[in-house]
């Protein structure tokens, strides 16, 4: 009866993974951009590069400056490295490339939650069918590795605290290095693993487990060398150790406090999910937000905290274990790091991937905690809602999108026949000519061409005139044919807004002058 419940268990597990991988595969398919977006074109661009050239290093890096070659300093070269790995081994594209490696990370982590959490492992792995989660995942971003190596950290170091021999020491040291370093590879933020690490070390001087902190000292010391390196490689290459100047941040004081408060409330929120703060502002969006988040503390309240409250204790079971403890306080530390980041420079909405980790981990401890801490029956309740939150959310935001696009998949498009109108566009276009402007897709799909853009705000306090710019073009590439992609927008528009308050507003007449062509030589 053991083994059958083990395997029933784990059968649950295998059937939400198949899900999800499916899930992936037609959400990316269908989806008009592939959920593909400006960082994820530029992850792709850097493995297709790793992939024919075996370097990291593009014209001008991210601001495409008129220049020689130059080393990606702005994204680190983790998850394109991974992208191009898979790519180089199966023969795939790197956009097929990055959506195969999400699902084989995704199997790891769902691996790893039935090796720590047996029988319960399924409701870990039911909670990445949540549309938030499988916005994430679905995504060629680097928040997939990055969340598998932030999972492994926090493992490996409450495994630390609880070994007594040399192998157990050694063995835990060594995947602490090699998670916290992953972390760190596939974003700069992953540098707060430092800091996760500096605090287990300590906890464990108090504990006057000396061995366990000097072999919790070596990896630390060796990430800390690594880390620095490549940031010094960084500097020495583009002149900034994050590869490209930080503009400081559009929000302060009490609005950034807000914005934090929205980027939480949206965390919680496990049935919906926003990529914009929707908060404050009565529209559709927000009122779908606070429905779904009634909604939800509906279903807890009445499922679980009901039945909690009636009991006369919910620590019926002795909670030894504290997994949940550095489940909880890992993701906080990454909330804080990724909020005094953020409020110091711009570089991501404080919503969704940006906070995800975070909120992973806390809700991973959240239900480590329950699961320790309550009776098998009262945990059932816990789960049974858990359930029905996800599957609603499943559902309503998921399946019935699906199906809306199967019923008008005639006036629809999707991804492989979006990216054919965009390799039209620029199918005249030779080899080894110079482009300004383009559609982000552009940048893994034609890898022949050098991609060059004037400077734009934020980014840059001063944006350059279209007739200096070109003739600094023409200086810096003599014998190569250089284009203009004609970007075009209607009178009014959102994107016409949004182009004229990034580029000079000569840049915007050039635009507008020759609005009927689709490409022009210089």
């Amino acid at each position: 009866m053991r083994h059958l419940s083990a395997l029933s268990s784990r059968g649950r597990t295998l059937i939400i993974f198949a899900l999800a991988a499916l899930s992936i595969m037609v959400k990316s398919l269908i989806n008009i951009n592939g959920c593909v977006g400006a960082d994820a074109s530029n992850y792709l661009m850097l493995a297709r590069t790793l992939v024919e050239t075996k370097s990291y290093y593009v014209y001008g890096g991210f601001m495409y400056e008129p220049d020689s070659l130059k080393f990606m300093g702005t994204w680190p070269i983790g998850y394109p490295l991974m992208v191009a790995l898979v790519s180089m081994s199966l023969g795939l594209p790197v956009f097929l490339a990055s959506k195969l490696l999400n699902i084989i990370i995704l199997g790891i982590i769902f691996w790893i939650f039935d090796r720590v959490f047996g029988k319960d492992a399924w409701i870990y792995s039911f909670m990445f069918l949540a549309i938030d989660f499988m916005e994430i995942i679905s995504s060629s971003m680097s928040e997939v590795p990055f969340t598998l190596a932030v999972l492994g950290l926090t493992i490996a170091l409450h495994r630390q605290n609880n070994s007594v021999t040399r192998k157990g020491f050694i063995g835990n040291g060594l995947i602490v290095f090699l998670c916290a370093l992953m972390a760190f590879l596939t974003r700069y933020a992953g540098v707060f693993a430092l800091v996760v690490i500096g605090l287990s070390i300590l906890y464990l001087l108090y504990q006057k487990k000396y061995k366990a902190a000097l072999w919790l000292m070596i990896p630390a010391l060796l990430d800390a060398a690594c880390i620095a390196a490549y940031l010094v490689h960084n500097l020495h290459e583009t002149g900034f150790t994050s590869g490209l100047p930080r503009m400081p941040a559009d929000t302060v004081g009490i609005d950034y406090l807000i914005l934090c408060f929205g980027a939480i409330l949206s965390d919680i929120n496990v049935i919906y999910t926003v990529t914009k703060h929707p908060y404050f502002v009565i529209n559709q969006r927000s009122v779908i937000f606070y429905s779904t988040l009634f909604i939800q503390f509906l279903i807890l309240y009445f499922a679980f905290f009901r039945k909690v409250s009636s009991r006369q204790s919910i620590r019926t079971k002795v909670a030894s274990d504290n997994l949940w403890v550095y489940f909880v306080v890992t993701g906080l530390i990454y909330y804080c790091c990724i909020i005094f980041l953020r409020s110091r420079s711009i570089f991501d909405s404080l919503v969704g991937r940006l906070t995800f980790p975070g909120f992973f981990l806390v809700l991973t401890g959240i239900i480590t905690y329950l699961r320790t801490s309550l009776q098998e029956d009262l945990f059932g309740r816990f789960k049974k809602a858990f359930l029905l939150m996800v599957s609603i959310s499943y559902v309503l935001f998921f399946i019935l999108p699906i199906l809306n696009f199967a019923y008008h998949r005639k006036s629809r498009t999707t991804y492989y026949q979006q990216i054919a109108k965009l390799q039209e566009r620029i199918k005249d276009i030779p080899p080894k000519s110079v482009l300004v402007f383009r559609d982000d897709h552009h940048l893994y799909l034609r890898s022949d061409i050098i991609y060059a853009r004037p400077y734009p705000k934020p980014l840059f306090p001063e944006v350059q005139e279209w007739g200096p710019y070109v003739q600094k073009l023409k200086k810096a590439y003599p014998d190569r044919r250089i284009f203009v992609l004609i970007q075009k927008f209607e009178d009014g528009s959102h994107e016409e807004n949004i182009f004229k308050y990034h580029y000079h507003p000569s840049v915007y007449e050039f635009m507008k002058k020759n609005k009927d062509a689709n490409v022009i030589e210089l």
